[in-house]
């Protein structure tokens, strides 16, 4: 599993230096065009370390780099449902952007762009256990079941992934003042916490997944 990281990592770091380099040039046709690139094999990228922990986790199934053809579809599966779901939860957002001019209110906007803030949050939440799902290939998979599996389980995953991210961040954060003195090094840095972030997230919904599946499986039982 190892060299698979290792992969990723250099995947997400080229990505990074890469995304530094395109912010020095030109706006244009092509360089939207790289972004979009760019953009895609990320999510790619994050999606196959997300499979990778999701299936160790749940299943206890260490891939490795000769794993990449058989999880494949996976993958791209899991990485197409979060680029579709990001859109859409981006589009709710935007759609709120004209209610600062038609509500004449400032504070009613900020409000109403609060309200849809929090149901997109919520939302998303509520249909995470949809991507270790998809992870391990379990069957009858769908954002209806992940949203009806999800029910109670909002406020639980909201703090665990809160505090995991702050004990993260905040040693991210001393060590990126610590290269202050050196910034090439500040991408590398960047890299290893958002792996690190997107480890720790995934993790806690894997784990989330088998208890709320084993759950289930015995109100089943007990019906």
């Amino acid at each position: 599993m190892t060299p698979l990281f290792a992969l990723i990592f250099a995947g997400l770091a080229f990505l990074s230096f890469a995304d530094a380099d395109k912010t020095a040039r030109s706006v244009g046709v092509v360089a939207i065009l790289l972004s979009l690139g760019l953009s895609l094999v990320r999510a790619a990228l994050t999606a196959a370390l997300a499979v990778v922990i999701h299936r160790f986790v749940i299943l206890g199934e260490v891939a490795g780099v000769s794993d990449l053809p058989r999880l494949t579809p996976t993958i791209l599966e899991f990485a197409a449902v979060t680029i579709v779901l990001q859109l859409v939860a981006a589009l709710a957002l935007l759609l709120v952007v004209p209610a600062w001019g038609w509500l004449g209110s400032p504070v009613v906007a900020a409000l109403v762009f609060g309200v849809v803030f929090f149901l997109t949050v919520y939302a998303g939440l509520r249909i995470g256990l949809l991507f270790p799902a998809i992870a391990v290939e379990a069957p009858g998979r769908s954002v209806r079941s992940a949203f009806r599996d999800g029910d109670g389980l909002v406020l639980l995953l909201l703090m665990a992934c809160a505090l995991s991210a702050l004990v993260i961040v905040v040693p991210g954060v001393v060590v990126g003042a610590a290269l202050g003195s050196a910034p090439a090094l500040l991408p590398l840095a960047g890299v290893a916490m958002e792996m690190a972030l997107i480890a720790v997230s995934v993790a806690i919904v894997s784990q989330v997944f088998t208890w709320r599946t084993r759950q289930l499986a015995a109100w089943s039982e007990a019906r």
